[in-house]
């Protein structure tokens, strides 16, 4: 069984190594990189970045956040209000045996709403923490 394990987790490294070294010895520029070529590249990107404020639009990204928590939210919120509206009138018409089935399904239902509001509650408190820094 150890011999197994082991020629599995070679044959992986193997796997993961092959690419790599074939994605290194074949550079964009068609020839073989030298560690020269490396920092150069790295030198370029680094002095063509632009300034920090012109990258990354903070106002945009705000808002696509904010937009993204409402949309999310309510969708949510829609789905848990119909499966709850099904499961409440199932249970008020089903009979006694199918009741049982029904406030399982209840629970699984209860800690689902937990956690999505609880998911979105956090989301909402790290989101306003951030801002204020």
């Amino acid at each position: 069984m150890k011999n197994k394990v082991r020629k599995i987790l070679i044959l992986l490294f193997i796997i993961c190594i092959i690419p790599i070294q074939s994605f290194a010895d074949t550079p964009a520029t068609g020839g073989t990189a030298s560690i020269d070529d490396i920092f150069e590249d790295g030198d370029k990107f680094l002095n063509n970045v632009k300034p920090y404020g012109q990258v990354l639009n903070t106002e945009a990204l705000e808002q696509f956040s904010k937009d993204l928590y409402n949309y999310i939210l309510a969708i949510g919120m829609v789905i848990a209000v119909i499966v709850g509206t099904y499961l409440g009138i199932k249970f008020m018409v089903s009979p006694l045996e199918e009741k049982a089935k029904v406030k399982e399904t209840l629970t699984v239902y209860g800690v689902g709403c937990a956690v999505l509001f609880g998911g979105f509650t956090i989301w909402k408190v790290v989101v306003t923490v951030l801002e204020s820094l």
